[in-house]
């Protein structure tokens, strides 16, 4: 049967209801195209100045490590990832509850140019936020 008008069959009226297109493999393709494609262009384009080849590159975190405090309870914006975790328990009257909260910083660009826009992305910020209801064995 081929589809034409809009979804109906050829030779059929456009009033007619209850009819269902159906999705084949070319329309697949052809939404990735049209919804997909221009996003995952657009990411690229937008990421492309931090592509450039760096002149310094990221510090890499090797042993051993002396911890400066209070410095290193802060960011460290020469290595390109950290994270900082927060956990614990809640307890109500009846149900105890654990939770984990993370904060993720991951660096983009190791050479941040000065100048230019203000909105321009040198670093990555994020959280994950997990709830566990310990008696009832359920995650949220």
């Amino acid at each position: 049967m081929r589809i034409t008008d809009g979804g109906f069959p050829a030779g059929t009226h456009r009033a007619l209801r209850g009819y269902r297109i159906r999705i084949t493999a070319r329309y697949r393709y052809a939404f990735f195209l049209s919804s997909f494609l221009p996003f995952l262009l657009s990411v690229f384009l937008l990421s492309s100045p931090t592509l450039a080849q760096p002149t310094k590159a990221f510090k890499q975190a090797i042993p051993p490590y002396t911890f400066q405090f209070p410095q290193d309870h802060a960011s460290h914006p020469a290595y390109q990832t950290e994270w900082w975790y927060y956990t614990g328990h809640l307890q109500s009257n009846d149900r105890i509850f654990g939770y984990e909260l993370t904060f993720f910083r991951v660096g983009i660009n190791p050479n941040p140019q000065p100048g230019g826009s203000r909105w321009r992305m040198h670093t990555l910020y994020f959280a994950h936020f997990a709830l566990t209801d310990e008696d009832g064995e359920q995650f949220f």
